[in-house]
């Protein structure tokens, strides 16, 4: 063991390592808190509360400005809260009403977010404001309470895949304009589960 740190319960979320300033930066979000540590030695830098309803943390934190510069956006578990951290410390801004996740990690593409909101489908937003673009009015959600479904870019453009949790393996482009769909084939059960994709291939455990 190289280092060990924080006395928060453990959570689903994964750690993420950026940079901070040309520094780097491991950012935890645990079910109490969201945690910057320096990832060489453990040495907690900075500490902001964010408690889920479940006190869980699923979804995990993403980069938000390209080049992790500290600026955050921050899901809350059990369809809380969502917020962006401009410093690690003050939110920029944080929304309970139109941008609550809970598993689903948001996607981000040239200053904007895409999230699956558990009322209101999946959502857009602008990254710097929270400010709602559109939603598919809970069309494309599943059927399933709570929703759930993994969002990934497929490569550089506004492609994304998309595996519900009814098992549907959707292909769709994402921008500000508006959701279109291209394909959909069921591939699998219903399922939680983070599939994996490589060499042309989907691997989903059920």
């Amino acid at each position: 063991m190289v280092w060990r740190s924080l006395p928060d319960p453990a959570g689903y979320a994964t750690p993420v390592l950026t940079e901070h300033r040309g520094r780097p930066l491991l950012v935890c979000w645990t079910p109490t808190n969201v945690r910057g540590l320096n990832p060489r030695t453990g040495l907690l830098l900075w500490t902001v509360p964010l408690r889920g309803d479940l006190r869980t943390a699923i979804a995990t934190p993403i980069c938000a400005d390209g080049n992790c510069s500290g600026k955050r956006l921050l899901r809350g578990d059990e369809g809380d809260q969502a917020r962006r951290l401009p410093t690690a410390t003050t939110p920029a801004w944080q929304d309970k009403r139109n941008l609550r996740g809970l598993m689903s990690a948001p996607l981000h593409r040239a200053g904007y977010g895409y999230l699956l909101d558990k009322r209101h489908g999946l959502t857009c937003f602008e990254l710097k404001t929270g400010t709602k673009v559109w939603d598919d009015a809970a069309a494309r959600r599943p059927r399933a309470q709570p929703p759930g479904a993994t969002l990934v870019w497929a490569g550089a453009g506004d492609r994304a895949l998309i595996l519900n949790s009814e098992g549907d393996l959707i292909l769709a482009r994402l921008s500000p304009a508006g959701y279109n769909e291209l394909s959909r084939a069921n591939i699998i059960g219903p399922t939680w589960a983070h599939p994996a994709y490589a060499g042309g291939c989907v691997l989903c455990p059920q």
